[in-house]
């Protein structure tokens, strides 16, 4: 892959130099003209781009864009596409999960729910509403970062099982730690105790290859827009044929009571929550179109480059902060973390960013009360990037 070819596909402010692509993505020019398009036709004839090509007449929505992005993608993931459906983001697709769990009863007093250490914010806040509302309680599996092995995540996950879980909530990437978990492991140990398992795929897609009929989890989310370059507000949600007829959005419309044959309840209920702007969601053929398209070889062998450049990153910072790696190098990704000395973490963000241009994920208190320098690489960054990064780190630390 070319990355210089590569990276005028990206239009960044002036003098930006983004290293965060794990936060919020970032839409190449090619998609961006996608989405504009189909926006502009909901501008121009809302009627017509709502009912038609949308799908929003859900007798007709079998034909409708969502249809052809939505199968599309369940083709990428290996899901089967009746249990398979478009969501805003994994955030959304967590809270669809606990809140039909919970408005059906599945939560009693003394019931356990298990997450992490290393649950994204987000998430967990949805784990411990749903506890305080229902009696149950939420257990977290205290992870180790650094981490030596991924049968030390296994093990830990496994040994926080009870025979009080009624659901687990394990990440595929944690956010911060930025690791690829032993998810496959995992899951197999829930289902060999009974426990249901959702998965938070929000960094798994186009960072690993999914296949979620194999995997087996009784619900999967993952992000469409960060390293899959869809725009802000596409995800996905992946629900096991147990629990089709109990999930639901959390925004109810006329799915709800729809009674057209041509899709399945789940699918109806997700593909009309109401009159918005749906456009993020039907441009994801052109996002996996524009990766593809980045490489002779396809999107996976951008995703190789991309991972061997983090590691290049990843060295050079650990080499600047005499540190070790913080994971084994099978565990990596396209994101990686390096824990920080003790500094005003958001004062040397603010100086990285002022002073040089760069765009970082820096936490304050992140790790065991330490701050925390995630990088990410996609196919717009270059190796001369990290160099500079590098070089300025210890400058910004010691002012």
């Amino acid at each position: 892959m070319e990355r210089e070819k590569a990276a005028r596909h990206w239009k960044f402010e002036d003098g930006i130099v983004c290293l965060n692509h794990g936060s919020f993505g970032a839409v190449p020019l090619p998609v961006q003209i996608a989405e504009n398009n189909v926006r502009q036709r909901l501008r121009d004839n809302a009627f017509d781009h709502l009912v038609f090509e949308h799908g929003g007449l859900l007798s007709q929505a079998h034909t409708g864009l969502m249809e052809e992005n939505r199968h599309h993608l369940a083709d990428l993931v290996h899901a089967d596409t009746e249990g398979f459906v478009l969501t805003q983001g994994a955030t959304d697709g967590v809270n669809a999960v606990f809140r039909s769990l919970r408005e059906r009863g599945y939560f009693k007093p003394g019931d356990e729910i298990l997450i992490t250490s290393h649950t994204y914010n987000a998430c967990a806040n949805v784990a411990h509403e749903t506890a305080a509302l229902t009696g149950a309680k939420v257990v977290v599996a205290d992870l180790p970062f650094p981490v030596e092995s991924a049968g030390q995540i296994r093990s830990v996950v496994s040994n926080s099982i009870t025979d009080k879980t009624k659901l687990a909530m394990i990440d595929h990437i944690p956010s911060i730690q930025a690791y690829i978990s032993p998810i496959e492991d995992v899951v197999a140990d829930m289902k060999a105790r009974n426990v249901p398992v959702l998965v938070d795929g929000a960094h798994a897609l186009a960072q690993v290859p999914l296949n979620l009929d194999r995997l087996g989890a009784d619900f999967y989310v993952g992000n469409c827009h960060k390293w899959f370059c869809a725009p802000p507000g596409s995800g996905f949600l992946s629900v096991a044929p147990k629990w089709r007829e109990v999930i639901h959005p959390t925004v109810l419309s006329h799915g709800y009571n729809d009674e057209s044959p041509e899709l399945s309840p789940l699918v109806k209920m997700f593909a009309w929550t109401g009159t918005r702007d749906y456009s993020s969601m039907f441009v994801l053929k052109e996002a996996h179109q524009f990766l593809d398209s980045l490489s002779s070889q396809g999107m996976w062998d951008m995703v190789a480059s991309n991972r061997a450049l983090v590691r290049e990153g990843y060295g050079l910072l650990l080499d600047t902060l005499k540190q070790k790696p913080n994971v084994p190098e099978d565990m990596m990704g396209t994101m990686a973390t390096v824990i920080l000395p003790p500094c005003e973490a958001l004062a040397v963000k603010q100086r990285l960013r002022d002073e040089h241009g760069f765009v970082t994920q820096l936490l304050p208190n992140a790790v065991n009360g330490r701050p925390i320098l995630r990088i990410s690489a996609h196919a717009y960054n270059s190796r001369s990037q990290y160099e500079k990064l590098a070089a300025a780190l210890p400058k910004a630390l010691t002012r």
